[in-house]
Parts: structure tokens; C-alpha cells; sequence
């Protein structure tokens, strides 16, 4: 498991890092046989040979415990004011085939940001203006961890505003 690659620098939240995993293996019934909770880098476990559908979440940094596929799809992140690390989430289909002995290597899963991070600079012209306060409005209240498209939300109850910032 790994982040995607990144094109912007930023300087406080640390969007790269994986800090902890919740990892969910489903079979192409659509039941979880697996799901793990680690802080660990390596994950081995066991399973019969067959399709499977791997859903990894990062960044969680508690036991999200044992979700449904379709728990795992809805679920949502909550807004908060600020983050020491992204929650990141990721999915792979893929076929476990079977092997003599030997260890098999899944393939690599790429997990994306869940939230977007937004730094602002504010610059006041003409400078004969002077600014006081600063209040960010219209942020959404939950990210989806598995956003099937970026298609924002409508419904205004879906927003917060932030409170005055006083310069």
C-alpha cells in the first residue's frame, strides 16, 4: 500500500505518510473474510485461491472494525480543522491464485487523499485598507473514503462555515 504521488508541496500536513492501515479483504460474494488493523508495514495473512477485492484505509488511526463493501463505500470523514497526516483510502480487484509453498506478493495498491488541504495567503490592495477578520465558509462537513466520482454535494445542510479568524 502506498499514497499516490503528490505534485504539490506543503509544509505542516504530512500527505504522504501511512501511519496505520485498516485492511479488508472481500471475496467475490461480497462478504470480508479479512480485516486487519495494523501500524505495521508487512501484512501477511491466508486465504483460499479466488477473486478478491481488496479496500485499505489509511490514516484512520483507531480499528474502524468489521464493515461491509457497502459500509466501506458510504462511509464518510468527518471535517476537522486540521490534520497531522490524510486519511487516504484505496481499492484493488485482484485474483489470489494458488501457491506451492511459496508466498505470493499482491500487487501494489495506491491510496488517495480523502480531504484536500487548502493554505491561503491574503494579500490587502489598495494598502490604505486594512483586514481584521477572515471566515472561510461553504466547507463540506464529510468526505466520502471511496468517492465514486467528485460530483460536490448540493444540499446546504452538507456545509459548515469555519468561525471568524480576528488578525
Amino acid at each position: 500500500v502506498h499514497s499516490e504521488r503528490m505534485t504539490a508541496v506543503t509544509r505542516s500536513t504530512d500527505e504522504n505518510t501511512i501511519r496505520d492501515l485498516n485492511f479488508y479483504l472481500c471475496n467475490g460474494a461480497g462478504t470480508i473474510v479479512l480485516h486487519r488493523y495494523q501500524t505495521d508495514a508487512n501484512l501477511c495473512f491466508e486465504c483460499v485461491p479466488s477473486e478478491y477485492t481488496i479496500y485499505a484505509v489509511a490514516n484512520m488511526h483507531r480499528d474502524m472494525g468489521d464493515l461491509s463493501p457497502a459500509q466501506l463505500m458510504s462511509y464518510a470523514v468527518a471535517y476537522k480543522n486540521g490534520y497531522a497526516d490524510l486519511p487516504m483510502a484505496g481499492r484493488l480487484e485482484t485474483t489470489i491464485s494458488a501457491s506451492q509453498g511459496k508466498t505470493v506478493t499482491l500487487p501494489p495498491l495506491e491510496v488517495r487523499r480523502c480531504v484536500a488541504k487548502v493554505a491561503y495567503n491574503i494579500a490587502v490592495v489598495p494598502a490604505d485598507m486594512e483586514l481584521h477578520s477572515v471566515r472561510i465558509c461553504s466547507i463540506p462537513k464529510s468526505s466520502a473514503l471511496f468517492a465514486e466520482t467528485g460530483t460536490p454535494s448540493n444540499a446546504a445542510a452538507d456545509y459548515t462555515d469555519m468561525p471568524e479568524t480576528l488578525l
